[in-house]
């Protein structure tokens, strides 16, 4: 893990879920019945124990909780389509979705070479995630010029539309703002989005 985390250049939080992702593969080993072994269960519960170790290694609890859902997630599979990609950003944010791939990377490179399709896979979902936010990022920009001068013009205001569209069929419309409606909900002030 520590040779996939370096190549990979994950961040801190990425760095803590990467080494301690399969904490709880030993308490989930069982064998079936043509005596193969599993680790069912181990995502869920690795996320358990790696709270109680974020917790008693003083994490702060945004780091702590970032470690604990990307544990609890790297074993998910994240389909290559817009709409699963878009599902997922709703549910977990930008940052917390770039780690979680991240995470997931380093856990395939360090797998047997009999699952290297992993790594094919998580190169569709990146492209997908970056068509995804490319869209919307075009999409901030026009409404941005949209807001100063160019106010009237009608091409723009055109493409905002095909823009904003394509960004709601592709699924990514609505995380940023249920995440903005649920910080305000929690009494945070739009000048606190920012930072």
């Amino acid at each position: 893990a520590i040779i996939a985390v370096k190549e990979i250049g994950l961040g801190k939080k990425s760095v803590v879920a990467a080494l301690l992702h399969d904490v709880a593969k030993p308490a989930c080993f069982t064998v079936d019945d043509g005596g193969v072994g599993h680790f069912y269960g181990h995502d869920t519960l690795g996320a358990e124990v790696a709270a109680k170790i974020t917790a008693r290694l003083r994490f702060d609890k945004k780091t702590a909780a970032q470690v604990e859902l990307l544990i609890g997630r790297h074993m998910r599979q994240i389909e290559p389509t817009e709409k699963a990609v878009g599902r997922v950003l709703r549910q977990i944010g930008e940052e917390a979705l770039r780690q979680l791939l991240a995470v997931k990377r380093a856990d395939a490179a360090a797998c047997h070479p009999d699952f290297a399709w992993q790594t094919g896979q998580l190169d569709e979902v990146e492209a997908v995630f970056a068509s995804v936010m490319a869209v919307e990022k075009e999409l901030a920009a026009v409404t941005l010029r949209l807001q100063g001068h160019a106010a009237g013009d009608a091409a723009l205001i055109e493409r905002q539309h095909q823009l904003q569209e394509e960004f709601d069929r592709m699924g990514g419309a609505y995380y940023k703002s249920r995440v903005r409606s649920t910080l305000l909900g929690l009494g945070f002030p739009e000048t606190a989005f920012s930072q």
